[in-house]
């Protein structure tokens, strides 16, 4: 399953996997020990919280899969920064959304020709 997440982000480790009747679960943490700010660049180390966030991927064997991703929020090392804290971010999720990208594009893959105004045809 370690191939899966590394598909999506090659710093993510899967640490547990649960597959039921109706999911797969994936929980995952990041194995980068430093990020830069995003809106000053200065690299920081110093993490002020940690949460998860639920994000939803493609499907693994017909079952909708679910990535459990402890996101990290960061203290800026720069003083002269205007923002204090920054939330780590990745790759393959758009900035505030909770599908990754390949998801994304799958659905709107499968919405084509759907939209309003087509009415079915």
């Amino acid at each position: 399953m370690q191939r899966v997440i590394e598909q999506l982000d090659p710093y993510l480790e899967c640490d547990d996997c649960i597959v039921d009747d109706k999911h797969v679960v994936f929980k995952v943490t990041s194995t980068q020990t430093t990020l830069h700010c995003p809106h000053c660049g200065v690299e920081s180390k110093k993490v002020n919280s940690t949460n998860y966030r639920k994000i939803k991927d493609l499907p693994i064997e017909g079952k909708p899969t679910i990535i459990m991703l402890m996101a990290r929020n960061m203290v800026c090392a720069n003083p002269d920064c205007p923002h204090r804290f920054f939330v780590e971010r990745f790759d393959f999720i758009q900035y505030h959304c909770q599908m990754t990208k390949r998801l994304a594009e799958k659905n709107m893959g499968e919405g084509k020709g759907k939209g309003i105004g087509n009415y079915g045809t």
